[in-house]
């Protein structure tokens, strides 16, 4: 193990120890006694949380599926103000927002792409509604109610492109009383940050919540090419509900929701020098990574794009008591336009501009039972149409010359037209023991409608001379699920499969008419045991799995060939590991949580994958340190046996929280959360030869207190990310003829807060 690994598992070990310090003083007497008012307000509920991970109520315990919640609670006490920021309370998740899209991983599974054509492998729900695409989106954690992790495929509950996982975002309903709460922040590099929430009971069966988040981060990165700082974010959000419940079996809950999100692709940083680095090669005065600072880079703009969501939902919910029934109606329309410079340098050879977007429609209704009895059925039926669009104009000193006066450009509308019906049975042949068996049927059809201009057709399709262009294909699949599961009170122990099934597409943008990416497949066997004490205070989840993974959609980064990247299909993958998930309830005024996972996830086959690697002056490929070498051009080697890009071997996390009296009815509360990560590779094969694109093993701790009067009407507080200053990045890219970027992290950041809650 390297010196750094042994340095980050050191430094993670530490913290859990000084995690666990308070609970040893508390033995020997050193803090003030908690206030009974403090002892009878634990700090969570380790044992009932209430998840949907099934598509019914149940507790997080008693479900059969690896599985993260997180409350508001938590979300509040431990600063996740994002969906990215849930990874480090989870085992096994990976989640960066580079290029302005979601990048989601679960156990090594997911997507480093997101276009018009394809989707995510991990499958978004917000408010029960599909989220189509990620493309822009933040995932702000406004006026949650709770967040679900499914891992593992759900491919039968949660269908197509849930191959890797699910995540559940579910926002807080309207309630039948008054309330108006706030929070303000400021902090390093210019963070502001407002959320205001607002509910209100209208009638006796009528009551409205409305949200609205503010939020601002100023840059941190310096370009010294304009000798100016990049790297800002800006964006807001409001949501407004409207709950109407005419009976006690039956709630409509309609909400409207619009965000604006401003935001860089990425700062990016070229690591590289001539001749490598192209721009430094034959750009005066251009710098490559030995003359850039880690926080430095050298480029002629930075693209900031801006993305503009408006989505309605409206929910309905009818429970007679033996049975449940569910609809969730749901409209999206989301507008972004990204430019950003491909080169990165400050020469001028690539940029590009992308408009990009959809409109969604979808419609879900689920029917369950709850007979009490010995057997339950649950089936149900989705519809999703969308109508997406990636457009493409390439701009720089290597396609102006083309054709003089006309930027090459392309246009790709894709229509998607989604039907599932699906079901479940679940039987107790004897008390205590529960057989599910289900399945889901999917039908997917995609019509690609391409238009590009002559100058696009002759860089990007070596002139072929089609200027209008079409595709359509369809798929079909079925995936099952089988559960034997066994509940013996403190202890449920389960067995399963299941597979998940991503639906194949179109590579956008397309210059020409392409072939389809078909669809990726997962088949996956998992054991757990689930375990709470007698007394709720501890609970400890494990998990083991075992997946094979076919037909992987990956991509190949070929920006000069291709505008972008190039989604293609991989042969085949295997991966298992295990996962641990912990809570101690150490006293009425301490928890302290952890957890971790072990993942081994390589690729069985991955013949001539192509990447960016050393070439000589005839193009020809040579080996890294070669002194014929004169900069970077496309290679191909046999990936077979790497690991899957964003598939760290080990990561791990410890927290705790702490609520304390201080003086009369006032509290003070603190909480932190240390996440260890061992080195993964952002794209297939570490990028080439070079494998620049290897994040190495880092730990990023955050801390966060406040203090205030017991009935929580205001607070003050502080928050610290980003605790020991760990150098790391949100993306690492290599291409040909460029060079090579990493987006480094934000630095240590920290700030005060107040709030406020009536």
């Amino acid at each position: 193990m390297s010196t750094r690994t042994n340095r980050h598992l050191i430094r993670w070990l530490a913290t859990a120890g000084l995690i666990a310090t308070p609970g040893i003083a508390a033995a020997q007497g050193t803090p003030a006694a908690p206030s009974p008012d403090v002892a009878n307000a634990p700090v969570r509920d380790t044992g009932e949380i209430v998840v949907t991970a099934q598509r019914r109520s149940e507790s997080a315990q008693k479900v059969p599926i690896a599985i993260t919640a997180v409350g508001p609670q938590q979300v509040q006490q431990l600063n996740l103000r994002t969906i990215e920021n849930i990874q480090s309370v989870t085992p096994n998740l990976t989640f960066n927002t580079g290029y302005g899209f979601a990048q989601l991983f679960i156990r090594g599974v997911g997507s480093n792409f997101t276009t018009a054509g394809l989707e995510n492998a991990v499958a978004t729900y917000v408010d029960g509604a599909y989220l189509e695409r990620a493309s822009g989106v933040i995932f702000d954690l406004l006026d949650v109610g709770s967040v679900q992790v499914l891992k593992g495929p759900q491919g039968t509950l949660y269908g197509r492109n849930a191959t890797g996982g699910a995540i559940l975002i579910n926002t807080a309903d309207p309630t039948d009383k008054f309330k108006i709460q706030g929070t303000a922040e400021y902090g390093r590099f210019n963070h502001v940050l407002t959320d205001l929430v607002v509910n209100v009971p209208l009638t006796d069966t009528l009551s409205a919540r409305f949200a609205g988040r503010y939020k601002r981060d100023g840059a941190y990165v310096y370009n010294v090419a304009t000798d100016s700082k990049i790297g800002k974010t800006r964006s807001w959000d409001v949501r407004g509900k409207l709950k109407w419940q005419p009976a006690d079996d039956l709630t409509a809950v309609l909400t409207v929701e619009h965000s604006n999100v401003r935001t860089p692709i990425l700062p990016e940083h070229q690591v590289l020098d001539a001749p490598y680095c192209l721009a430094c090669a034959v750009v005066p005065g251009a710098r490559g990574g030995s003359s850039l600072g880690y926080f430095q880079t050298d480029l002629d703009f930075i693209g900031q794009p801006t993305v503009k969501a408006t989505s309605a939902n409206l929910r309905i919910k009818y429970n007679s008591g033996m049975v449940n029934v569910e609809s969730v109606t749901n409209y999206r329309n989301q507008k972004e336009v990204a430019r950003s410079d491909q080169d990165y340098s400050r020469g001028d050879f690539f940029a590009y501009t992308a408009p990009t977007g959809g409109k969604t429609y979808s419609q879900d209704l689920t029917v369950s039972t709850q007979s009490g009895s010995w057997w339950d059925i649950l089936m149900g039926a989705s519809y999703l149409y969308d109508d997406g669009y990636y457009s493409l104009i390439a701009d720089g000193a290597a396609f102006r010359t083309v054709i003089p006066g006309i930027l090459p450009t392309a246009f790709n509308g894709v229509k998607t037209t989604s039907v599932s019906a699906f079901a479940e049975l679940s039987v107790s042949p004897i008390r205590r023991l529960k057989l599910t068996a289900g399945g889901r049927y999917t039908y997917d059809h995609k019509k690609l409608d391409g238009r590009t201009n002559v100058a696009g057709n002759l860089v990007f399709a070596g002139g072929s001379g089609v200027l209008n262009f079409g595709a359509d294909s369809s798929f079909r699949s079925f995936t099952p699920r089988f559960v034997i599961a066994y509940d013996a009170d403190i202890l449920n122990l389960y067995a399963s499969y299941s597979e998940g099934f991503k639906a194949g597409g179109f590579t956008a943008p397309a210059f020409t008419t392409l072939d389809p990416v078909l669809p990726e497949n997962i088949k996956n066997y998992e054991v757990g045991a689930k375990f709470v004490s007698p007394d709720r205070k501890l609970r400890v989840n494990l998990a083991a799995f075992y997946y094979r993974y076919s037909n992987i959609q990956v991509t190949i980064v070929d920006v000069v060939r291709s505008g972008g990247g190039v989604i293609r299909n991989a042969a085949a993958a295997r991966g298992k590991g295990v996962e641990l998930d912990s809570s101690f309830q150490a006293t009425p005024w301490l928890q302290i949580f952890g957890g971790g996972s072990y993942l081994r996830a390589r690729y069985r086959k991955f013949e001539n994958a192509s990447l960016a690697g050393p070439v000589d002056a005839a193009g020809n490929p040579v080996p890294v340190g070669s002194p014929n070498a004169v900069g970077l051009g496309s290679v191909v080697e046999d990936l077979s046996g790497f690991p899957l890009n964003r598939a760290p071997k080990w990561t791990g996390f410890a927290g705790f929280t702490m609520r304390l009296p201080v003086w009369n009815d006032w509290r003070a509360d603190l909480s932190g959360v240390v996440r260890y990560s061992a080195k993964f590779d952002h794209v297939p094969g570490a990028g080439g030869p070079l494998r620049l694109d290897r994040e190495p093993a880092y730990t990023v701790a955050n801390l966060s207190g406040s203090i205030g009067p017991g009935d929580d009407h205001y607070r003050l507080g502080f928050y610290v990310d980003n605790l020991f200053n760990e150098r790391y990045s949100l993306g690492r890219q290599t291409s040909a003829p460029f060079g090579a970027y990493t987006a480094p992290a934000r630095p240590r950041t920290y700030g005060v807060r107040a709030s406020f809650s009536y």
